[in-house]
């Protein structure tokens, strides 16, 4: 049995310690310079209970953890004037019809939402320039509005660096659907597709942006959504752009949970 007392309290120890030297900064020294966490690691061997208190109280103090353990710290910051314009936003590969029916895709990042009435969404869509997919969107009022995952980014990077000016965008192999409500060109590698009618068109210089009426979403029949709040993006493993390709980390709850 003392056998097993003593396993127990060393694994307890060993924690408490990986635990302490994820959060100890190199100002949080015991009075010898040794770390806490370096001395967590030798209590089971040379400290009794009492010392395992006091060390753990110390610990405490130092880490802000009495009464205090879950305060937000301020950030500093500083002022970079409008160099900036950092706008994180998923990706996705919008498909349009050509004027001789073929399919045509692009990725576009300036994707987000709105709403014009209860539980009615729009998808709003804004594109720069001049082209192709925009020209076909102003054309047919019809699109599709593919969310990129990270097993898609070869495909997304491939559309990003080919312009239908060029021809066609066939250097990489990929499958083509049809929409089931909408008349428009899905990807087959999609979790989560929309499918959009435009309903209102806003023109500002070079930038068009498409309010979207979303008349259908097809989504991976492996995903379990009861709700628009119980998407899991983990799951779907999406692609974020803000200059560079990002993924999204962990799930970490629901609107909420962290109130005290």
């Amino acid at each position: 049995m003392y056998a097993v007392s003593l396993a127990l309290q060393c694994l307890g120890f060993a924690l408490f310690a990986l635990r302490a030297t994820a959060t100890l900064t190199a100002s949080q020294k015991c009075r010898d310079g040794t770390s806490l966490a370096g001395k967590a690691f030798l209590l089971p061997g040379i400290m009794n209970n009492v010392k395992r208190f006091c060390l753990l109280a110390e610990y405490l103090h130092y880490t802000n953890m009495i009464g205090d353990y879950n305060k937000m710290s301020n950030i500093k910051r500083k002022s970079v004037g409008n160099r900036f314009s950092l706008c994180v936003q998923p990706a996705f590969i919008i498909g349009t019809n050509n004027e001789d029916g073929s399919h045509n895709f692009a990725p576009i990042t300036w994707v987000s939402v709105t709403s014009d009435k209860l539980d009615s969404y729009l998808l709003v869509i804004s594109m720069f320039g001049t082209k192709k997919t925009k020209q076909n969107v102003r054309r047919n009022g019809v699109l599709s509005a593919n969310l990129v995952s990270t097993d898609m980014l070869e495909l997304m990077d491939y559309f990003g660096t080919h312009s239908a000016k060029d021809g066609k965008k066939d250097g990489v192999e990929y499958e083509v659907g049809r929409g089931e409500v909408v008349d428009v060109p899905i990807l087959e590698k999609s979790r989560f597709v929309y499918e959009c009618e435009v309903v209102k068109t806003v023109e500002n210089k070079d930038s068009t942006t498409f309010f979207c009426k979303i008349m259908n979403v097809q989504i991976d029949e492996r995903l379990e959504c009861k709700d628009t709040f119980d998407v899991n993006l983990t799951e779907i493993d999406p692609v974020i752009y803000s200059g560079m390709y990002h993924s999204v980390g962990n799930l970490l709850g629901k609107i909420g949970d962290f109130l005290k």
